[in-house]
């Protein structure tokens, strides 16, 4: 059964729930409060795989590639787990690098991505510090959040607040 909440929404009950406040978000710390243990591999094809293994949620995420994208990977697939995008007729999903572009069309992808670019970059945060710190690279603001600077931007788009400079 796929969840009635958006993404957003589900993002940020995760956020006021188990969020320190800190930048970058604590992906990992927040994926283990919420019982998901984060293993690193080498993989080919993927980015990560997100499973549920005797009753416990496990995401796999694939070691060779940069930490920004891990972190991504990891909020992505965390975004399956909150989203109920696993069920017992599905408890594996598979995501080979393609799932993370603008161009994927499967539902649950662009919601785990939605999940991913929410927790990973919350909009009110993104605001206030545009608005109170006077960034004007968005390469400055990627690293604030520990994303890629592809990340954010999309990010800065999506919320209609892409800056001229970026």
């Amino acid at each position: 059964m796929l969840s009635q909440q958006t993404p957003e929404i589900a993002a940020k009950r995760v956020l006021d729930s188990l969020w320190d406040g800190l930048l970058p978000v604590n992906i990992h710390k927040i994926s283990g409060d919420y019982g998901v243990r984060v293993e690193y591999t080498p993989m080919f094809s993927e980015s990560g795989v997100v499973s549920i293994e005797s009753g416990k949620p496990i995401i796999r995420v694939n070691s060779t590639e940069t930490e920004r994208r891990q972190r991504f990977t990891v909020a992505h697939e965390l975004g399956h787990i909150v989203l109920h995008h696993l069920t017992e007729e599905k408890p594996e999903f598979r995501d080979p690098t393609q799932n993370y572009t603008l161009a994927n069309y499967d539902v649950r992808e662009r919601d785990a991505n939605r999940f991913a670019a929410t927790i990973l970059m919350p909009p009110e945060v993104v605001r206030s510090i545009l608005n109170s710190e006077g960034i004007t690279n968005v390469d400055v603001l990627a690293d604030r959040f520990g994303v890629s600077t592809a990340a954010m931007t999309i990010r800065l788009k999506t919320m209609g607040i892409l800056p001229e400079w970026a």
